[in-house]
């Protein structure tokens, strides 16, 4: 999977996705991603097999909005068969909600 690839699934949340930060100044209700390709199978001065590792952050004002927009997130995921694993958290001092997921593609 390359990088647009990945940007496309994650895309079909219906909400912004920026790579590694938002913007200052933007609302909430947004995704930031990174994303590495890494060899999985080296051989022969060759890379036969390349895995993918990224991690998204979902920034929403409120829970029932990260919840909103986690569920499609998730489906995509499935669909595209990426396995992950995710976190969530509450900014007090920011007045955000955080759902992290770490992926393997």
């Amino acid at each position: 999977m390359t990088i647009l690839e990945f940007k496309q699934i994650l895309e079909q949340s219906g909400l912004p996705v920026f790579y590694s930060e938002a913007p200052k100044g933007t609302s909430l209700g947004y995704i930031v991603y990174r994303f590495e390709r890494s060899p999985l199978l080296v051989a022969d001065d060759s890379a036969y097999s390349l895995k993918g590792r990224g991690t998204v952050e979902v920034y929403e004002q409120t829970k029932a909005n990260l919840d909103n927009a986690c569920i499609p997130l998730e489906e995509a995921f499935k669909a595209n068969s990426i396995v992950w694993y995710s976190d969530e958290t509450q900014d007090i001092d920011e007045s955000f909600f955080l759902n992290y997921y770490t992926l393997e593609v």
